[in-house]
């Protein structure tokens, strides 16, 4: 009897939690639309949020892992006020750069009843826990931002001049195309005491530029006008001109848009026999595809491998004839290529002997698929061997903070800049800047097998030198930890 007694309180004790967790209007925390909410999630605990939905309603719900990437896969699941699921979602499958491959994403989810409804997150197969961040967003509670109109002759930004308007907390957008090497400046007046603040936002949602106040001291400025001054475009493409008001006023502006052609082409890198190559091919479930590459001393290769197929995502490595690796990608992490995100790419790799080589691709976690592989020597007869390194330590205290670390470099020189976060979940962003003042390289997260790498860690590999001077790497965070991190500095001369 005592057994049978100890069976059936075990039975309740797990039972009652996997009943509540789907039942709406259990007791849980409530979830606000624009306001995020950092669940603390026990393994085999799934835990349930509450949203309270006027009706007639659209949602967009995130559940996004702060723990390292591949260590948390979480699930998403939505239940109407009846208890029924409406909603669920694994890996969310977009090309959203803020969201790891293993977060969740629900998408312009219409809610038609009013009432409670529970927001479920857990992770896959149940056994894993970790810190998770949830934002829900709800069209009713979003202000409706005006479509600019078509500008007329004498309004048109992509002349030089357009005026705006916003009300208050609202945004006003504008596109502009740019060309790569161009440098633009953009003036936002604002009209009545309007205090108006301006960013300048590429094709993947990434800010390039911004400005609140000028402080230039320019006596065709007044005081909280704003200025974004000859900034370098580095990859081209349309970008958004965003204005809205300090701490969201509303008011009138006008906005003035000057271009100029860039500095100096770079140089010329070191070839006889440039080499470029595509190939069609695929790969199976649980198989590999290899492909042989003759190679000699100091040519240095780019290769890139683009899915062909919906939901593959490939690995790529690069083998020594012994099957030594030489280098990994799986996800390129460059948000200005103009690559999908989980698309695979090996950088400026410097071969270091002469021999036969072996590019292979997988598919990750073994699923199969087609894809193009590019194959591109951009350069031979560079120099090869260790890298003389320096490294230095930088921190940063705030989320809108950016750390500057120079260092001098020659022509001919081949530079790799890596930045390792020192402290917690830092995730860094790094920019390579030449001496006048152009963006030359960026990166966010490596996605190598660098045994000195986190995972999200930020790596510029072999970098070519043009011109002698002074170059800057720029570290600032894509998240919300700030702290220490230390930034080695290789040169190859």
């Amino acid at each position: 009897m005592k057994r049978l007694s100890v069976t059936i309180a075990l039975l309740v004790f797990f039972i009652l939690p996997l009943a509540s967790a789907y039942r709406a209007g259990a007791q849980g925390d409530r979830l606000f639309p624009n306001d995020p909410v950092v669940i603390e999630l026990r393994a085999g605990r799934p835990i349930e949020l509450v949203y309270d939905s006027p009706g007639d309603d659209v949602i967009t719900v995130y559940a996004r892992s702060l723990e390292l990437p591949e260590e948390l896969d979480t699930i998403l699941e939505v239940f109407a006020p009846s208890g029924r699921r409406i909603a669920e979602n694994d890996d969310h499958g977009t090309d959203r750069m803020d969201l790891e491959q293993g977060d969740s994403l629900i998408v312009n989810l219409e809610l038609a009843d009013p009432g409670e409804y529970v927001i479920l997150i857990d992770t896959f197969s149940g056994v894993s826990g970790g810190t998770i961040e949830v934002l829900l967003i709800s069209e009713r509670d979003q202000p409706e931002t005006p479509t600019p109109e078509a500008p007329s002759d004498d309004d048109d930004l992509s002349d030089g001049f357009a005026n705006g308007s916003v009300q208050r907390g609202e945004t006003f957008t504008i596109n502009i195309d740019a060309e790569a090497g161009e440098r633009l400046t953009i003036t936002v007046r604002g009209l009545d005491d309007f205090d108006p603040r301006v960013a300048l936002i590429n094709s993947k949602g990434r800010v390039e530029a911004e400005n609140d106040d000028h402080s230039t001291g320019r006596g065709d400025l007044a005081q909280f006008d704003s200025l974004i001054e000859d900034f370098q475009i580095s990859v081209g493409g349309t970008f958004v001109v965003q204005v809205d008001g300090y701490n969201g006023m509303a008011g009138e502006f006008t906005i003035e848009l000057t271009r100029a052609a860039g500095g100096e082409e770079p140089g010329e890198l070191p070839i006889d026999d440039p080499l470029v190559e595509t190939f069609e091919e695929s790969v199976n479930d649980n198989d590999t595809f290899q492909h042989t590459l003759n190679a000699q001393a100091g040519d240095v290769y780019t290769i890139t491998v683009r899915s062909q197929s919906e939901g593959f995502d490939p690995t790529l490595a690069l083998y020594s004839d012994d099957e030594i690796l030489i280098a990994y990608n799986d996800d390129h992490g460059n948000p200005d290529v103009d690559l999908p995100r989980f698309d695979s790419q090996i950088e400026r790799v410097i071969i270091q002997e002469d021999g036969r080589y072996f590019i292979e691709v997988a598919g990750y976690q073994s699923v199969g698929g087609s894809f193009e592989l590019a194959i591109e020597r951009i350069a031979q007869n560079v120099p090869t061997g260790q890298p003389e390194e320096t490294v230095y330590v930088g921190e940063i205290g705030s989320t809108n903070e950016v750390f500057e670390q120079t260092f001098d470099a020659e022509a001919g020189d081949w530079v790799s800049v890596s930045v390792r976060g020192l402290t917690g979940e830092f995730d860094p962003y790094i920019m390579l800047i030449a001496p006048d003042g152009t963006v030359l390289a960026v990166n966010e997260d490596h996605n190598t097998r660098s045994f000195s790498l986190g995972f999200i860690d930020a790596l510029i590999p072999n970098f070519p030198i043009f011109e002698d001077g002074e170059y800057t790497v720029e570290v600032s965070t894509t998240g919300s930890v700030t702290g220490t991190f230390a930034i080695t500095i290789g040169t190859l001369r």
